[in-house]
């Protein structure tokens, strides 16, 4: 706790240093919160680096990792990651599960239209499926009403009437 308490610290200072420390971290720390805790410090430090390290920590099954992958993967805005989450959705149990659906969703909603549509899809099934946890339901109705209200949102603040009105439609 101690070690990963340090490194949150450190990536709020952004120094040199602090970079070297989380890569170090990340390479040779074997408790996996302080991995998660490196690889959340590089995010804010370096993203470019946060990226490299992220895909050699896409096998582990960790929460704690998938949780520091699925921020990477979410502010990241490329849509080569979506299958990651997809992969991993069963992977998470209880409350992990909200973090890893919410962090998809964020992802999906950077995205052209129709990718963001069928990520929606996805979480559509997700969230019907009975034979999920109660967090994975959850996480994934409440995603998709969040994506809702941003494309709302963006309506509100079209000038474009036709556009407005079409994105209206395919969201409601």
């Amino acid at each position: 706790q101690v070690r990963a308490g340090a490194l949150e610290l450190l990536a709020e200072l952004g120094d040199e240093q602090s970079v070297e420390i989380a890569k170090k971290a990340i390479e040779s720390d074997s408790a996996y919160n302080v991995i998660a805790a490196g690889l959340q410090a590089l995010i804010v430090l370096d993203s470019t680096q946060a990226l490299q390290y992220g895909k050699k920590l896409e096998k582990d099954d960790n929460p704690s990792i998938l949780s520091a992958l699925a921020s990477l993967y979410a502010r990241s805005g490329d849509a080569s990651s979506l299958p990651f989450f997809e992969k991993n959705f069963s992977r998470v149990q209880t409350y992990d599960a909200i973090g890893l659906i919410e962090s998809y969703q964020i992802l999906a909603a950077k995205l052209d239209f129709s990718t963001a549509m069928a990520a929606m899809e996805k979480l559509q099934k997700l969230g019907l499926d009975q034979t999920q946890s109660q967090w994975h339901r959850f996480a994934a109705i409440r995603s998709i009403n969040d994506m809702r209200n941003e494309y709302n949102q963006r309506a509100k603040q079209t000038d474009d009437a036709a556009a407005k009105e079409a994105l209206q439609q395919r969201v409601n």
